[in-house]
């Protein structure tokens, strides 16, 4: 394959001589990104395909927009995700090689100080790969597929993705550990990309990836409008109830190792071994690979471990940046100010190691109360303040009454990370106030409005469901219903309020 020069200018960016030619070490990269070029196979990817493999194939092949996009935490699957599609377009679709081009740009920072990194790549696949246009291969009905991962930390990728799919008629694969940035990129990307997210595994994917057995989908799940039915969730419950042994072999999984792919295939890791790879390769590399501030300025990286400390810690709990501030200094040297701890968990959330749920947006006392951070893993938690909580309720049988309580936050982070991933549902927590209980969710659907409260208790009194039937009592919320997430106890309560086991509830997706 010819190789074309070009000038290197030290510490800046690589500057080619013309169009479609690239420096000898990045062309080196590409090719080993790319070994099907050259007849030689890619690592082989798992047999096992998350839920989001079907969509995003789906939308690819539809061009529903000219670019996909999947973000979500770091070791969830995005990138396999890729390298599964690059073998169903090879060995079962039957399209060329050198008509597939996947750049992974967070492995080699070389590539990122390119002029133009996205621009200048496809430029050069097309004169030195392809030998012809991607525009004309189109006309020909031979599609090309290009695949970028974690492209996020790119300064220029959203413009010039939009002059690429704006001028070139290619299918276009995106993935991301950035909520924020992938989020800013639709504002340049306007109606040319739309974002699928993906979190760590859901129950009915680790029942298939442990081969416990086949759970479909509940008919209905997929159209958030469905939830406002009271007689959805009655009909779910009799579903549930018929898989409830599968339900609960894969929660006990869960509970156990969590919901992170690798620690459920393949086997015979050992939980040492589990708990290095998520230290290191969930937790220790968002820490690492931090963008500059906004300010210019570097992050303090103690500031940032700390700080996510106190989030573990207080999870599934309103929390005040003025509290972690009051708490960081005790310990960290530096002044700390709130407007710090607020950038400090803006990237938290950015990450999308946590998720941030706010108060209700018509509150007054909306700052005061605090948002709630939900984290994506609760093993994440265990991994990093080195502290077992466990959720099966078979195993909280036995636990004091203060590592039960605290149970109950667990899952009500588990229970929010859930629902703020999902579309067509606007999320909050319900303050409380003057004659009105705090409700732990409230799920806006349209304009409806369902209070969902977490109540992980085997046992469930009249006190617990008062606040649930007063929300649903005013109709100023036009809450048809109330849900309240139990260990075991299931089905209706009173006549608006239904009970719903967290296994249950957390194999609706």
């Amino acid at each position: 394959m010819p190789i074309s020069s070009c000038k290197c200018l030290p510490e800046t960016q690589l500057v080619c001589d013309s169009p479609g030619e690239l420096p000898d070490r990045t062309v080196e990269i590409l090719e080993f990104f790319n070994p099907w070029w050259r007849g030689k196979p890619a690592p082989e990817p798992p047999l096992f395909r998350r839920d989001q493999f079907k969509e995003i194939w789906r939308r690819l092949q539809n061009k529903t927009s000219p670019v996909v996009a999947i973000r979500g935490p770091r070791r969830v699957g995005k990138t396999t995700i890729q390298r599964q599609l690059i073998e169903q377009l090879l060995y079962l679709d039957g399209i060329p090689p050198e008509r597939i081009l996947r750049v992974q740009y967070d492995e080699v920072p070389q590539l990122g100080v390119i002029q133009q990194p996205i621009l200048s790549i496809v430029r050069w696949y097309e004169k030195q790969v392809l030998r012809d246009s991607i525009n004309h291969l189109a006309r020909l009905k031979k599609p090309v597929y290009l695949l970028f991962d974690e492209i996020q930390d790119l300064q220029t990728w959203a413009p010039e993705l939009k002059s690429l799919v704006d001028h070139t008629d290619c299918r276009t694969l995106i993935t991301g550990s950035s909520s924020l940035r992938i989020r800013r990129g639709l504002e340049v990307l306007a109606g040319r990309m739309n974002v699928l997210e993906m979190g760590p595994l859901h129950l009915r994917e680790i029942a298939e990836i442990r081969k416990l057995g086949h759970l479909s989908a509940f008919s209905g799940t997929e159209d958030p409008r469905n939830w406002i039915r009271r007689d959805f969730w009655l009909q779910f419950l009799r579903y549930t109830k018929k898989h409830h042994r599968l339900i609960h072999r894969a929660f006990d999984l869960y509970d156990q190792q969590g919901g992170f792919p690798e620690c459920h295939y393949p086997l015979g890791a050992t939980r040492t071994e589990l708990t290095e790879k998520i230290a290191s390769f969930v937790i220790a590399k968002t820490f690492e690979d931090v963008p500059v501030r906004s300010s210019g300025q570097a992050w303090d990286k103690q500031l940032l471990r700390e700080t996510f400390r106190q989030v573990c810690i207080g999870v599934g709990q309103g929390i005040k940046p003025e509290n972690i501030r009051n708490n960081i200094r005790q310990i960290h040297e530096a002044g700390v100010t709130n407007a710090v701890i607020y950038e400090t968990l803006d990237y938290l959330v950015d990450s999308m190691l946590v998720h941030r749920i706010e108060p209700e947006p018509l509150s007054k006392k909306k700052k005061r109360n605090g948002a709630k951070y939900c984290l994506c893993d609760h093993f994440v938690r265990e991994v990093w303040l080195q502290e077992r909580i466990p959720l099966a309720p078979q195993r909280l049988q036995s636990v004091a009454q203060p590592i039960a309580a605290l149970a109950g936050h667990v899952m009500e982070s588990i229970i929010g990370y859930f629902l703020e991933g999902l579309q067509g549902i606007d999320l909050y927590w319900f303050p409380e106030r003057e004659n009105e209980q705090e409700i732990d969710y409230v799920l806006t659907i349209g304009q409806h409005h369902i209070p969902l409260e977490v109540k992980y208790t085997r046992k469930i009194t009249r006190d617990d469901i008062k606040g649930l039937a007063s929300f649903c009592g005013q109709k100023k919320y036009n809450a048809p219903f109330g849900l309240i997430i139990t260990q075991e106890k299931a089905g209706l309560l009173a006549e608006n309020i239904i009970a719903i086991p967290a296994a249950s509830f957390l194999s609706l997706y």
